[in-house]
């Protein structure tokens, strides 16, 4: 697809500006116009590579009992070793306490979880990883909620093996 003057120009004072514009993973157009802002004197954004220390992390709320924390282990446990063997982070009322390692996805329990998510996590890493928001572990029991955690989980498995 090739890149118009006029996305050049608009890259280019964004840049200017200090702001990182934001497309969608995997947008054809993303290398030509960083090519042509950077041919056109604009400065060239630094690129780091970022280390995957787990395939996915889950995000759990502060004060889950273990009927919830049971249930939630067996499902990823029925998913294969990667979500079985997945990271827990904890939130409290502050937030998260230590940033979550980093890795390709993230599966997040609550809307409160993935704003302290957003919270501690740097750009670079929220820019690549795949969050995957589900009902709270509470609401497990409830069949809208269990089948939107399998559904999700099924489809991460797939998009996980695949990258």
């Amino acid at each position: 697809m090739p890149v118009s003057e006029a996305d050049v120009a608009r890259t280019r004072r964004l840049h200017a500006m200090g702001v990182q514009p934001f497309r969608l993973r995997g947008a054809a157009t993303d290398a030509p116009i960083r090519e042509l802002a950077a041919d056109n004197g604009a400065p060239a954004q630094p690129t780091r590579s970022i280390v995957i220390q787990a395939p996915c992390v889950l995000v759990l709320p502060h004060g889950c009992d273990r009927r919830q924390l049971d249930l939630v282990g067996r499902a990823m446990h029925a998913f294969g070793p990667d979500f079985a063997r997945a990271p827990r982070v904890v939130t409290d009322a502050g937030g998260i306490a230590d940033t979550p390692p980093v890795a390709s996805a993230y599966v997040v329990f609550g809307e409160l979880q993935a704003h302290a998510l957003g919270h501690v996590l740097p750009a670079d890493v929220m820019r690549q990883a795949e969050v995957v928001l589900l009902a709270t572990p509470d609401r497990l029991s409830e069949g809208t909620a269990k089948r939107q955690l399998w559904l999700a989980l099924k489809a991460l498995r797939r998009r996980l093996r695949g990258a």
